[in-house]
């Protein structure tokens, strides 16, 4: 059976029986199967039970061996020593799914991932999966409620929301309740045996029902498989997502609430911003941004230029405040405005913010929204009413969102009634409104980046950590641009070398056991003679022992970068470019990239980091090449990529200028024994 037709019997069954079901309507069983009646579902319902004979007037029978006829969809709320026969009997009957709402599983350690692992070899792909651990699924459209909870007043509308966790299902329906605005699917996945983010996102980017697609997620069991869903999925409609376990405490509360590992914050929001989801940092703003996306009905802005129109001058100028934040240009309207001074109080302003007041006449505000709407260098309309219950000032912005998409802050109920009616997205607060139309923004500038084939073929490294001696050797033979050194044994050879490379030079100590040189002494810049360069050697050799040197060349100044690459269970193989040097923990100014990486998706990252007046040039300075450093990072992504016993790679400084970029500094770390990673 395809994928696609095991998810449409979790969403679309036309049949669905209930295992565990009982007459005490205080069993989690009972409570299913009482809100799927409840809910319209509109197939046969099966209750199954050993204990009562029937189950909200329906007529239960023992086992689903005992069905008088095949079902698409089970059910499953046993005792998790019984779940896997269970699942045996749902194969024996040709059931296309399993909704498996038993916790117990991976979630509890080793002997519940043991069960976990039973339960899916029994289903052996013919009975599809949906949990364990999880509180269910709905379909708002059907209609179907196959889930304990039985609050269902929220309408069917065009958002999809797929959870690890089952709390949030009911913050999702509580959220968009409040924003008036309905959803298609819902889904709480839990441990994912089987069916995943990445199955169920493929299928609701084809569902004719769901607009946007909403996540909160936890831990990703196949990283690739997981980016390249969201990349192919938000080509067609929008991803929002809320990314768990972002902490070091996070993470932990993650283990123990799902069995999954989840990464690091930074690196998982630049891999999904990469993959084209909009990514989010709290539930509040998942679902502000869900609405946002449904409202504007897939529309693509055509800049991140917008204009404020607001009844009030206070809350405009903290809307300015927060554009300016989110990187929303305000461009000044005062002379393109002029006209509508006849009909606005001579104290309204007209640059941006257009503050025209609750003092102009009602049935010019729509005159005024037109007037600001139409201009060429307006891409988006914030409008701001609090307080003031104007039909026509609502009105104005639904004819306005008609031309180019607006976002609102109206605090009024009739209005807001209107609003909700004619699809403009509305918020209590400008932050939340503001914040908002920077993601319909984002979205029409961040597309998702092509992937890179291999082009490098793996060259295996022992165990350990690599020298910068030997970790530049190894780079360089990969096509990485890294200075010109010799390795040198004592002074007379680290002056010879310094002979051979040309003045001037530095001279670093040579030791896998020694990162951090400097600390220890063990670097000495702009050595330009030769007794400078034995004293260099003598001094260092008398403090650390008769350690070897490194002789290099003195690398011109400029920006000083760092790029990385590393490899780990929970985010894949992931390279990274940021400022570096001195300042690297500093500015903490860094961007991720999945590897392989192309040179134009890491461009693109190099257009994200904050520091882009560091990269342009500062006090004088020169613009960086940024090609030269972009091929840096997609070399070095090839790099890792190709080889899996590699899990770390630290380029810093590598010192970039108007002429191209250099690695100057360079650590390899291996790790042959830790399997290789996909």
């Amino acid at each position: 059976m395809s994928v696609t037709a095991a998810i449409d019997a979790v969403f679309c069954p036309s049949s669905i029986a209930v295992v565990g079901a009982s007459s005490d309507p205080a069993k989690f069983g009972s409570q299913v199967f009482r809100n799927l009646q409840m809910s319209g579902f509109p197939g046969a319902l099966y209750p199954i039970s050993r204990s009562s004979p029937e189950v909200s007037g329906v007529k239960s029978v023992p086992t689903l061996r005992d069905l008088p006829a095949p079902v698409d969809l089970v059910l499953l709320s046993v005792p998790v020593q019984h779940a896997a026969s269970a699942i045996e009997d749902a194969v024996a009957i040709s059931a296309k799914a399993a909704v498996v709402f038993t916790a117990g599983f991976q979630e509890v350690g080793r002997e519940g991932r043991a069960l976990q692992d039973d339960m899916l070899r029994r289903a052996g792909g013919k009975v599809r999966l949906i949990g364990p651990n999880c509180l269910g699924v709905r379909n708002f459209h059907l209609p179907m409620n196959a889930s304990p909870v039985a609050k269902a007043t929220l309408p069917a509308g065009p958002i999809a929301f797929v959870s690890q966790s089952g709390a949030f299902g009911n913050a999702a329906m509580a959220a968009l309740a409040e924003a008036r605005i309905g959803m298609s699917k819902l889904a709480s996945v839990g441990n994912m045996a089987d069916l995943n983010h990445a199955l169920i996102f493929r299928y609701l980017k084809d569902d004719p029902q769901t607009n946007v697609i909403a996540a909160f997620v936890e831990g990703v069991p196949d990283v690739p498989q997981f980016l390249d869903a969201v990349a192919e999925v938000s080509r067609v409609k929008p991803v929002v997502i809320l990314k768990g376990g972002r902490s070091r405490s996070g993470q932990r509360a993650a283990l123990s609430h799902t069995g999954s590992m989840a990464g690091d914050g930074r690196v998982w929001d630049s891999l999904l911003r990469e993959a084209g989801a909009s990514v989010v940092t709290s539930s509040q703003e998942l679902f502000d941004v869900a609405a946002a996306f449904a409202r504007n009905g897939g529309r693509r802005l055509g800049g991140r230029r917008a204009a404020i129109f607001s009844l009030a001058g206070g809350p405009g100028v903290v809307a300015a405040d927060h554009c300016d934040e989110h990187g929303i240009e305000l461009p000044a309207l005062d002379d393109k405005l002029r006209e509508l001074r006849a009909i606005v109080p001579p104290y309204a302003a007209l640059g941006n913010p257009v503050e025209v007041t609750g003092q102009t006449k009602r049935e010019h505000l729509g005159t005024c929204a037109q007037a600001i709407i139409r201009q060429p260098d307006v891409d988006a309309l914030i409008g701001i009413a609090v307080g003031l219950d104007y039909k026509e000032f609502a009105d104005a912005l639904v004819a306005a969102n008609g031309e180019k998409p607006v976002v609102a802050c109206v605090v009024a109920e009739n209005s807001e009634t209107i609003l909700a009616r004619e699809g403009v997205a509305n918020y209590p607060s400008v932050d939340r409104a503001v914040r908002a139309l920077r993601h319909l923004m984002d979205r029409a500038t961040d597309r998702p980046a092509p992937r890179a084939p291999a082009s490098v073929d793996a060259a295996p490294l022992p165990d350990g950590v690599l020298s910068e001696a030997r970790s530049k050797i190894y780079l360089a033979a990969f096509g990485l641009p890294v200075t010109m050194e010799m390795v040198a044994g004592d002074a007379d050879a680290a002056v010879a070398a310094a002979q051979k490379i040309g003045f001037p030079v530095a001279v670093k100590v040579s030791s896998a056991e020694i990162a951090h040189k400097s600390d220890v002494g063990g670097v000495v810049l702009n050595l330009k003679t030769a007794p400078e360069v034995r004293a260099a050697v003598d001094a260092m050799q008398a403090k650390l022992g008769r350690v070897d040197v490194l002789v290099q060349k003195m690398v011109k100044p400029g920006l000083e970068l760092i790029v990385g690459a590393q490899r780990n269970g929970a985010t894949g193989s992931v390279v990274m470019i940021g400022i570096g040097g001195i300042l690297a923990e500093v500015l903490d100014d860094a961007v991720f990239l999945r590897a392989p990486a192309t040179p134009e998706a890491a461009l693109a990252a190099l257009a994200r980091l904050r520091s882009q007046k560091l990269l342009d040039g500062y006090r004088g300075a020169s613009a960086i090449d940024r090609t030269a450093v972009a091929n840096i990072v997609a070399r070095l992504s090839q790099v890792v990529a190709a080889n899996p016993g590699i899990v770390e790679i630290d380029l810093n400084p590598v010192i970039a200028d108007g002429d191209g970029a250099t690695v100057v500094d360079a650590l390899i770390r291996v790790d042959n024994n830790q399997g290789e990673l996909r």
